[in-house]
Formats: C-alpha cells, structure tokens, sequence
C-alpha cells in the first residue's frame, strides 16, 4: 500500500492529466445515465483508483500491451476505469439485495 501512495505521488503531469481527463470523460457520460451527482462522484473516484492502480499494478510487474508508453498507459486506464466500473456495479446489486430495494414494488 505504501507502494502504491509513493507511486501516485510521484506520477509526472501528463500521466496524471491523461488519467483525470478519462474519468472526466467516462463520469460526465455517467452522469447522464444515473441522474445523480453524487453517483458520478462515487463512479467517478472508483474509475480514477482503478485506472491508478491498474497503471501501477502493470508498472511494477513490467506488463505492456504496447510497446508506445503513451498508448500503454491510455490502454491500461481503460481496463482499470471498466475494472472500477464492474466493482461499483456489483457494490449496488450487493447493496440492493441488502436493502431489498433490487426490485421495484408495484402498487395495487
């Protein structure tokens, strides 16, 4: 864990620029789907830790898809925010079973 908080704290400008504005990108077409702000924030902060964290994980363990850095790193973020993405969806359904709410009552 201290590996990675070094790692994003040493990350240069552009990796940071191109990482924030995919999840700006991939938040504000969320925001359309959901209606909810506070959902695209939620969505958003786990899309940013997971295109992080797969950069790092990817870093670390020397995996490249390509041989380009700047294409590697666009790919990496990509898996990472669908990583993000699939771990917020399945944190829902978990809470929806939870609450009972999965399920939309009908009135009769």
């Amino acid at each position: 864990m201290e590996d990675f908080i070094n790692y994003v704290h040493n990350l240069n400008a552009t990796t940071l620029a191109v990482v924030i504005m995919l999840v700006a990108a991939g938040a504000y077409i969320l925001n359309f789907i959901v209606d909810s702000m506070f959902l695209s924030g939620c969505f958003g902060t786990a899309f940013f830790l997971g295109a992080l964290l797969t950069d790092y994980v990817a870093k670390t363990n020397g995996v490249g898809i390509s041989s380009d850095p700047d294409v590697n790193l666009l790919l990496l973020a990509t898996v990472g925010m669908i990583g993000g993405l699939f771990l917020m969806v399945a944190l829902i359904r978990v809470y929806g079973i939870a609450t009972d709410n999965s399920k939309q009552k009908v009135r009769g």
